[in-house]
């Protein structure tokens, strides 16, 4: 029998929760939720999920047992979190500060867990509802390797936030999937790297496909290659300072032909990063940047270490990199391989996009590092005099224990992973099943729809300024769209409209086949596991 410990294979003492434990992870869900299903700052909805989120946080601080030195800390990080909101309108240093602030006693695996069924449930959702036209989406259409092309957001705020998302989902599920041989690591590297292919068909993000890749290269040697363990020991210590280097001192030393390749291989980064570094002054507690004192006004910091150190100020920057140097250290002398490839993962991407740091809540590095910085806490404390031990419970009410199948969380996980288990119980008969839903509802999309020429998009995707317009009617568009041409976000005659033939229109066309055939497969797959599991039942 195998001894891999899967989501709900827990022992009776994982079944049990106390109410403040279960106060913060409520608090959690409903910050990740709100992420995961790609609200951002501005929307009343997701305002009214940061005032519940940080509700639920307060009563989580005040339902536990605190020491007057871990309440010091706790407050000091806080405090710098509001400096940085007062002075940058920047939140995401206050969230991930309250993050690990309120994660003392909390079960790594259920926060893990937490955001393994919520964004395992919402990517493919939000992917589903936007790529099917039910809800609208972000997208642009820009020139990559050699044509235009549809970059989609596919529910996200953004193409590249969607890639990291991925990567996100990508390291939940790998944290689970451990102490498996390295011939099954290696399968199921391959899936994951299936699906990172996939995604990049829609997003075209490059930065963000190698981010997953890396990760996968990661985690593969740290988990699956005992003899470059000693190895990987070492170079997970020169990660994070190589990065740091790359993004700080790259911009700045690196000059010439070489600054303009790199520069082109990452779309720019590299030039926006020197230009934050050198025309932009250096702050303690962060400034605010207005589009219109900038050189130009689209200018963005998608390096996460420029953003923390010139965005959010000199001193959250050195908490920030002090929590990760001390995390990899920690991790990797207790031979944590899983989540120290998760840590690693994540400071590589950062090099190349803003989520380690700013408000999107996705950065699962702070959940470790919050119980490292709490484990080391602990020891520090026991060395000072008794008075920074004297414990603070305000409301006694958190040490009541409350089963955590009361949690909707852990009733949804052990429900998905019946589902799995009969999938991969029987995974080559659904295989079958899959591929041939997924060919036949392709031919059939092939068959049914007409094959496009050309794609219309409107002003505010239209990647070139001087592009021809072209004035529609409605009894254009909908002529148009009866021989099978694309045209998005049509939005009255009043409107020009911008024509993109060659491969644009044939790859957006093949990419709604495509996803015509994953969902139809996937329902199959999913449906048929639930009807053998019901005749089954009514078997016995």
């Amino acid at each position: 029998m195998s001894n891999v410990k899967t989501i709900t294979n827990q022992t009776s003492d994982d079944n049990k929760v106390t109410a403040a434990q279960y106060c913060y992870l409520l608090y959690f869900a409903v910050m990740f939720f709100a992420k995961a299903i790609g609200l951002y700052d501005g929307q009343l909805l997701y305002n009214i999920s940061i005032v519940v989120g940080m509700t639920l946080f307060g009563l989580k601080v005040l339902m536990s047992r605190h020491s007057i030195f871990e309440l010091c800390w706790m407050s000091v990080l806080l405090i710098c979190g509001f400096m940085v909101v007062l002075n940058t309108d920047q939140r995401g240093f206050l969230f991930y500060m309250t993050l690990v602030a309120g994660i003392k006693d909390v079960p790594e695996k259920k926060v893990f867990k937490t955001a393994l069924l919520i964004l395992g449930f919402a990517y493919p959702v939000m992917a589903f509802l936007t790529l099917s036209g039910i809800v609208s989406e972000y997208y642009r259409l820009h020139h990559k390797i050699g044509m235009y092309i549809i970059c989609h957001g596919l529910g996200y705020p953004h193409p590249n936030v969607t890639h990291i998302t991925y990567l996100i989902l990508t390291m939940l599920i790998l944290y689970f999937v451990r102490n498996r041989s390295a011939v099954q690591m290696l399968k199921i590297s391959i899936f994951l790297m299936l699906g990172n292919v996939i995604v990049f068909g829609y997003t075209f993000s490059f930065t963000g496909a190698i981010a997953v890749t890396v990760y996968l290269i990661i985690n593969f040697c740290l988990t699956s290659i005992p003899k470059a363990r000693k190895l990987w020991g070492v170079l997970s210590q020169m990660v994070l300072p190589i990065c740091l280097a790359f993004a700080l001192i790259g911009p700045l030393v690196i000059k010439g032909h070489l600054f303009d390749i790199i520069n082109k291989a990452l779309n720019t980064r590299f030039y926006l990063s020197k230009y934050f570094l050198t025309m932009q002054p250096a702050t303690f507690f962060g400034m605010r940047f207005l589009p219109e004192e900038l050189e130009n006004y689209n200018y963005t910091m998608d390096c996460s270490y420029v953003y923390g150190l010139r965005q959010l100020g000199v001193i959250p920057f050195v908490i920030l990199i002090l929590f990760l140097l001390y995390t990899i250290y920690s991790l990797n002398k207790k031979g944590r391989n899983v989540e120290l490839a998760i840590m690693l993962g994540i400071c590589v991407a950062g090099v190349t996009e803003p989520f380690m740091f700013n408000s999107s809540y996705r950065n699962m590095a702070f959940v470790l590092i919050g119980m490292q910085i709490f484990e080391l806490s602990d020891k520090i404390s026991k060395k000072l005099p008794s008075f920074w031990n004297k414990e603070i419970h305000i409301i006694k009410a958190g040490d009541i224990v409350v089963n955590s199948n009361a949690l909707l969380v852990d009733r949804v996980a052990g429900y998905c992973e019946d589902i799995i288990k009969r999938i991969t119980e029987s995974k080559v008969r659904f295989g079958i099943l899959f591929a041939i839903m997924c060919i036949a509802s392709i031919i059939g999309y092939y068959v049914a729809v007409q094959h496009p020429t050309t794609m219309y998009v409107n002003y505010d995707i239209n990647e070139e300024a001087d592009w021809p317009e072209t004035m529609l009617t409605l009894e254009d568009v909908a002529e148009l769209e009866e021989k099978g041409e694309i045209i998005l976000d049509y939005t009255g005659e009043g409107t020009p409209m911008y024509a993109y033939d060659g491969l644009t229109p044939i790859i957006e066309y093949n990419r709604r086949a495509l996803a015509v055939g994953l969902y139809t497969g996937a329902l199959g797959v999913v449906l048929v596991s639930l009807g053998t599991a019901r005749f089954r039942s009514k078997r016995k």
